[in-house]
């Protein structure tokens, strides 16, 4: 077995271990899926079942960190693996008993490339890299009747049905999820789907039986959950719900173009003290746009408040998220909609001295220096 067929299989058998211990619908479809696995060619895995059944999984990823080109391909699989080689050249010669300025030197560039991934990378990236995956020019969806010809071929008693394992990498921790029942900072590897991208995955459920969900870190390779999703007979909505996945309003700069964009990845210093090392990296991103950000503050800021007074879900950004919490008691007494218009009157009538506390109390809240 290959390198990359090894690691497809290991996705796979973590993916649906992780599932099953979510319990609910996550156990009881990673039971279904239960039997032997196959490695084979398009798609990438047959799973026997003791049913009558035959299971096909295509394996394939998607990213928030790509490449800003028509093919939309994967920079953080590009960076991680780029990290291994330097790692693996560090080691060379065994486990150095000290690092020299050449390594340092080396570790250091590899966090200003990482920052520059980040601040390059927007919302719609996902979106672009989901859409590009499975129904772009190579995408998967084209292939479906392929695949089933060829799970035939592989067990003609069988009644063959077909899904994707989709490996999902992102990293949104700076954004606030807010639901029914509380707000929490999205963790490292979770992904709220938002409705573009739910949108894509409901559109390519009618052609499929299984959609396999595994989130993992922008550039790592550690599973932070996972779902799977019954799409036969038109069960996909269902389904996801079961398993807290819906359609998540995005709220907030950054959904289209990157807001820290940078031209270049900025220059590394470095120091070392006694017991640490310290990295000075060089910010090339220029000045936020002050009237930008506070009209899109202002006018998602309605949508946000709007949307927790109705209990609907949606993920914010830090300017829409302390709006929501500042304004959100006041915004409860107001009757009929809540406009931009509102949200600007409902601010000026907070004196100053209020207004600067509950920023302060909001920054402590949240463990934030500058809000």
């Amino acid at each position: 077995m290959d390198k990359k067929k090894q690691n497809e299989l290991a996705i796979l058998k973590e993916t649906l271990q992780r599932a099953r211990s979510n319990g609910g619908e996550a156990r009881r479809n990673a039971d279904k899926l239960a039997g032997e696995v196959h490695l084979f060619e398009r798609p990438d895995f047959v799973i026997s079942p003791k049913t009558d059944r035959v299971i096909g999984i295509e394996h394939f990823r998607v990213d928030h960190f790509v490449r800003q080109d028509k093919n939309t391909q994967s920079a953080a699989a590009a960076f991680a693996n780029s990290c291994e080689d330097k790692r693996k050249q560090m080691l060379s010669n065994g486990a150095p008993t000290h690092f020299t300025n050449g390594m340092l030197g080396q570790i250091g560039e590899m966090i200003s490339q990482q920052i520059h991934l980040s601040n390059n990378a927007s919302i719609d990236d996902i979106r672009r890299s989901l859409e590009a995956r499975l129904f772009g020019t190579r995408g998967h969806i084209s292939k479906i009747e392929s695949y089933r010809a060829n799970l035939q071929s592989f067990n003609s008693a069988r009644v063959p049905e077909m899904g994707f394992l989709i490996e999902i990498h992102s990293d949104l921790r700076g954004l606030f999820l807010n639901d029914t029942h509380s707000v929490r900072r999205i963790q490292l590897g979770e992904l709220p789907l938002f409705e573009d991208a739910y949108d894509l995955l409901a559109k390519a459920s009618s052609t499929l039986d299984w959609i396999i969900l595994a989130f993992y870190g922008a550039t790592d390779n550690e599973i932070h959950n996972a779902v799977i999703i019954n799409c036969a007979n038109g069960r996909f909505s269902h389904s996801a719900s079961m398993q807290g996945i819906c359609a998540i309003p995005y709220l907030g700069l950054d959904k289209t173009v990157p807001r820290m964009h940078q031209n270049r990845r900025g220059r590394v210093e470095f120091t070392v003290g006694e017991e640490d090392i310290t990295y000075l990296v060089e910010k090339t991103s220029p000045p936020i746009d002050p009237e930008q950000l506070w009209q899109r503050a202002i006018a998602d800021g309605a949508i946000a408040l709007t949307k927790a007074r109705e209990g609907e879900p949606f993920v914010a950004t830090l300017p829409v998220q302390m709006l929501r919490e500042m304004l959100c008691d006041k915004a409860k007494r107001h009757h009929g909609p809540i406009t931009s218009d509102t949200v600007e009157k409902l601010l000026y009538s907070m004196k100053t001295t209020e207004r600067n506390l509950f920023i302060q109390r909001f920054a402590a809240k949240w463990g934030i220096s500058e809000p």
